[in-house]
């Protein structure tokens, strides 16, 4: 606490970061300011900040992280000032090389700022991309450790899927696991995401078979997203296959998402029956429906016209979720 409130003693020349934090604990209640200042806005073009951003639930460790930095490394100052835009007197910019290396000193200092870190490089691509791929497979290689070398190639891929880049993602997840690493579940579920909504389905599907085969184990936030994947590409019948090996192959039991993103696709896709027969297979499993379950089904009996069975199940669902 005493280091937060150094922090908060803004001096005469302060840190934007320091001032914003300034802000958050001057308030006697805590609000959702912390939630709405994206301490990555100032270091981006504003043609970036419309698709790259601080996601919301992570904005508040970040910013107390970073302000903790600037009061107590000179190397965060450094790093900063490498993202920061070159003066209007036109002075070169930084150099790629020295915004790379930057990045990996702020992931490196504190497990909060590595989505920081991964955005400020998201935002020098596509153009640095094969920059990026160069750099993250030899940083740290002379004198280096493999610790290091690992923690540069994870800050590419998550710079990758921060940029949507779909194909350099999978090189640099190539690359990680050549080096006798195994990717985090969180990167390996977004890259999941990337890839089906690039269409690139059968990459979604052997990196899927690669973790079943290789590691990590596929998590139940790995299979929904498979399920979804194929259900927004209208693959009903594999996404509900999917729904019973991880049930009998990996033991990992489906929750109501899984149910959920099931029942939508088969009612989007005109096989509202099925969905049905999704929903009391669910509820027999003892999997309890939530507002999302009875809305989808709702809304796809009003589409087509049966108007009693919708009322039915509304009065079911207030006597289920109401009591």
């Amino acid at each position: 606490m005493r280091l937060l409130a150094a922090a908060a003693r803004q001096p005469k020349t302060a840190h934007p970061l320091l001032a914003a934090l300034h802000r958050l604990l001057s308030t006697t209640t805590t609000t959702s300011s912390s939630y709405d200042y994206d301490p990555t806005a100032q270091f981006l073009h504003p043609d970036h900040r419309r698709v790259l951003s601080l996601p919301a639930s992570l904005r508040h460790d970040a910013l107390l992280a970073l302000a903790c930095l600037l009061k107590t490394s000179p190397q965060c100052h450094l790093a900063l000032h490498a993202f920061s835009p070159p003066p209007s007197s036109g002075s070169p910019s930084t150099s790629l090389a020295a915004r790379f290396a930057a990045a990996s000193r702020l992931a490196a200092s504190a497990s909060a700022l590595r989505p920081f870190a991964a955005i400020l490089l998201a935002a020098l691509l596509p153009a640095a991309s094969p920059d990026l791929l160069s750099w993250s497979s030899s940083y740290g290689s002379t004198g280096g450790s493999a610790r290091v070398r690992y923690a540069a190639l994870r800050l590419a891929l998550h710079a990758f899927l921060a940029a949507g880049m779909a194909a350099e993602a999978l090189h640099v997840l190539a690359r990680v696991r050549s080096s006798g690493n195994t990717p985090s579940l969180s990167a390996l579920a977004a890259l999941l995401r990337l890839l089906f909504r690039s269409g690139e389905v059968r990459s979604a599907w052997n990196m899927f078979e690669e973790m079943a085969t290789r590691g990590p184990r596929p998590s139940l936030v790995i299979f929904n997203a498979m399920i979804l994947g194929f259900c927004h590409r209208g693959m009903l019948r594999i996404g509900s296959g999917l729904l019973g090996v991880m049930e009998k192959k990996f033991g990992i039991i489906p929750d109501v998402v899984s149910y959920n993103i099931l029942i939508k696709g088969h009612c989007v896709f005109g096989w509202s029956g099925d969905a049905f027969k999704l929903f009391e297979e669910m509820r027999s499993s003892g999997c309890e429906p939530t507002v999302v379950t009875y809305n989808i089904l709702v809304d796809v009996l009003c589409h087509e016209g049966r108007m009693a069975e919708a009322r039915r199940l509304f009065d079911e669902m207030a006597q289920a979720l109401l009591g």
